[in-house]
């Protein structure tokens, strides 16, 4: 599951006194699929022209609080895309599916090829039967409605109807993410004979982003450019999976990196997590010039099949900022723990570093204010201050939350804003985001 979060800062984003209009109700954004899905099949002719393009569908039901988007792509006469964007409060989820396509006179018969929940790769269910459907194309032929034969006739995801729409833009950039870290220099100077496939994961120290350390995964090995010269073939870089680790999280104590400009930064820690569809995704551990402790990953920090697609993270940042966390949708429904974290963010999904709060004093700790939208119009927004002092995860900064009456609930359905008075690890500035509201169960 991934929680899609725009923050910008506060001052851009009012959170005042009277809340204006209603969040809009609009579907979740649909992620782009893997690139190497849209390839056409090298067997196949080209796509029909009267199937050309990108197709969208949206659903909304349940008063606007879930909601779904859906994105065909036919990439030749015998493959389509199918990436369907989920949303209600406290969820954001992504399937992305590729299928062989096969007419029958009445519509289509869907074989799945390759799933994708999110970023993560999952192998389609041995036993999982063919989707079935009803195709009738619009009057005008630049839609088309799309009705399920085996849904419950009662199902408000029984029938889509898809319209022919432009390619959605690419996503916006984190602005918090300087050029310098995007435009990254991504060269690998040497690399060993690998024993078998590897994949990348990049991870810079410093306030300047200059130290890298390639960590790349070969079979049961890793490798660690401990000193940043882009040489994975010297002495002390190939790190063996201990025995006593278990295969299903095996744990790679890395050991220090030198930086030769600057401090040495020690117990580098690479887990190496392997997913059902045979990716990987890491859990980092570094401290900062041996006095800081940050944490990345594991959620989507996916190692990359080539060093030019690997995620970067950046540890040692002077960009800090505060992120919700895990637990992040209060609940009208109950008392429940809102969670933050701080740190920098990275390149690509999951890379965000966050502080650990181990050598912090107590009490200390981010501040969320909220503003609840009303449920009457025109009422002032109700707004509350939560000071996060309780602490979990190793990372995760928060407290327990109680959402006043008579607000709005579903997504998007308040706002908070987040900062950090004080924070000993650089200037937060505050921003504020959107948050959903879990409503109360009937």
């Amino acid at each position: 599951m991934t929680r899609w979060l725009y923050l910008v800062p506060a001052g851009l984003l009012a959170a005042g006194l009277v809340w204006a209009a209603d969040p809009p109700l609009k579907p979740p954004p649909v992620p782009q699929p893997p690139a190497a899905l849209l390839k056409p099949d090298p067997t196949a002719k080209p796509t029909p022209a009267d199937l050309r393009g990108y197709w969208a569908a949206e659903q909304v039901v349940e008063a606007g609080h879930v909601r779904r988007s859906h994105a065909w792509r036919f990439v030749d006469d015998k493959h389509l895309v199918w990436v369907l964007a989920h949303a209600q409060p406290g969820v954001r989820q992504s399937l992305t599916t590729k299928y062989r396509y096969e007419p029958t006179a009445d519509g289509l018969i869907l074989h799945p090829v390759e799933r994708w929940h999110g970023v993560e790769r999952w192998p389609p269910k041995a036993d999982e039967k063919p989707g079935e459907y009803l195709f009738a194309w619009d009057d005008d032929r630049a839609g088309f409605r799309l009705t399920s034969k085996t849904a419950d006739r009662d199902s408000p995801w029984q029938v889509m109807t898809f319209r022919k729409a432009d390619e959605p833009e690419a996503p916006v950039p984190d602005p918090l993410v300087p050029d310098a870290l995007t435009k990254i220099d991504r060269t690998i100077k040497k690399e060993p004979e690998y024993a078998d496939t590897p994949v990348y994961l990049l991870a810079v120290v410093g306030p300047e982003a200059k130290f890298k350390v390639w960590v790349v995964l070969a079979g049961k090995v890793l490798y660690v450019d401990r000193n940043g010269n882009g040489d994975l073939t010297e002495d002390g870089e190939a790190v063996p999976q201990p025995d006593t680790r278990s295969d299903n999280n095996p744990v790679y104590p890395a050991g220090d990196l030198t930086d030769p400009a600057g401090p040495t930064h020690t117990d580098f820690r690479v887990h190496a997590i392997p997913t059902a569809g045979g990716d990987v995704v890491a859990y980092l551990r570094l401290t900062v010039g041996g006095t800081v402790f940050q944490l990345a990953g594991p959620t989507d920090l996916r190692l990359a099949e080539s060093p030019k697609d690997a995620q970067v993270v950046h540890f040692g940042s002077r960009v800090v900022t505060a992120r919700p966390g895990r637990l992040a949708a209060p609940n009208a429904d109950l008392t429940g723990p809102f969670q933050v974290k701080v740190g920098t963010p990275g390149v690509g999904p999951g890379s965000f570093a966050a502080f650990g709060w181990r050598e912090l004093a107590e009490g200390v700790g981010p501040v969320a204010e909220f503003a609840f939208a009303p449920v009457k119009p025109g009422e002032a927004a109700k707004t509350l201050k939560l000071p996060l002092t309780r602490r979990v995860d190793a990372c995760e900064f928060y407290d327990d939350l109680t959402v006043p009456d008579g607000v709005k609930t579903g997504l998007d359905a308040a706002t908070v804003t987040l900062s950090f008075p004080g924070c000993p690890w650089g200037e937060v500035k505050p921003a504020t985001c959107a948050v959903d509201v879990s409503p109360k169960r009937k």
